[in-house]
């Protein structure tokens, strides 16, 4: 789905990790070593050159997968494991979850996943303590584990890491990589929209109401919904999409080992053209409200 948007995407990353390494403009300290694996290059990258005391920053996993080979998002379907990073921290550092950029769904003959083509980027939000001593060197590790899919299926890890300084200064910025990071972060699902949701059980599918804000209905051809529970829809069912009065609705087919009485239904709703501005994936976390069919 959105080939052509990824493409685009990986282009550029590809484009700007090359001048960064051209030039020089990244020293050891905000781009590590690669690690080859699995049929994927894996490295950090940060688009600051130092940190500060108490002052949040990003780093970005960088996997770029052989031609034909995947690796999976958070929820990978009917089949695939899921990426992992397990930091190793300094004391009073912590880290958020992954951010996940919305995935593509790969159908195969006899099963579906989600995940990620060519190249993707997993950023995380770190945040050092308030009291870190500026002027000393911080290092931060990250042990990555991955599956990669192409004819067959390997598992991968590596273990890389960072050197930090920590200065009181602002930091200068990596243009390059603050840019990647931009494209990265407009891949993920909107956590706050003015479209309303309802999302209704009907018994051997979920069909989702889906009302634009202000009454304006925009011109959507197709929407996918991606679940983060792996019992919760038919991964491999077509999802029908259709406009009706007041907006549009997507039918959902259950799968066939659905958890009973599901309350909630969360994950990423991904459409062809953008919901608002240029996002393309809303974040949906919301209530299931119980009818019979047809009603």
């Amino acid at each position: 789905m959105h080939v052509l948007e990824r493409q685009e995407m990986i282009k550029i990353i590809q484009y700007s990790l090359a001048i960064i390494i051209f030039l020089g403009v990244c020293s050891s300290r905000v781009l590590a070593e690669p690690i080859r694996n699995a049929h994927t290059q894996v490295e950090l990258l940060m688009d600051e050159n130092a940190i500060q005391p108490g002052q949040p920053f990003w780093i970005g996993l960088h996997m770029d997968m052989d031609d034909e080979w995947q690796t999976y998002w958070k929820n990978p379907g009917d089949s695939g494991l899921a990426t992992t990073i397990q930091w190793e921290l300094p004391e009073g550092f912590e880290a958020d979850a992954i951010h996940w950029p919305y995935p593509m769904r790969m159908d195969y003959p006899e099963l579906t996943s989600y995940g990620y083509e060519d190249e993707v980027i997993l950023l995380n939000k770190i945040t050092p303590p308030e009291d870190l001593k500026v002027g000393s060197q911080q290092t931060i590790k990250a042990h990555v584990t991955w599956l990669a899919c192409g004819n067959i299926c390997i598992p991968g890890k590596a273990d890389l890491s960072l050197e930090l300084s920590v200065q009181s200064e602002d930091p200068s910025i990596n243009g390059s990589i603050r840019d990647l990071f931009n494209w990265v972060m407009a891949d993920w699902p909107l956590e706050t929209s003015e479209w309303a949701i309802g999302v209704y059980d009907e018994g051997e599918s979920f069909r989702l109401h889906l009302i634009p804000p202000d009454g304006q209905v925009p011109a959507l051809t197709q929407a996918v919904f991606f679940p983060e529970r792996n019992d919760l829809i038919d991964h491999r069912a077509e999802q029908a999409f259709s406009k009706i009065k007041d907006g549009y609705q997507l039918v959902v087919p259950k799968s066939p080992i659905a958890y009973k009485n599901a309350m909630q239904f969360k994950g990423a709703l991904v459409s062809r053209e953008a919901w608002e501005g240029k996002r393309r994936a809303l974040s949906v976390d919301e209530a299931i409200y119980f009818q019979e069919a047809g009603q």
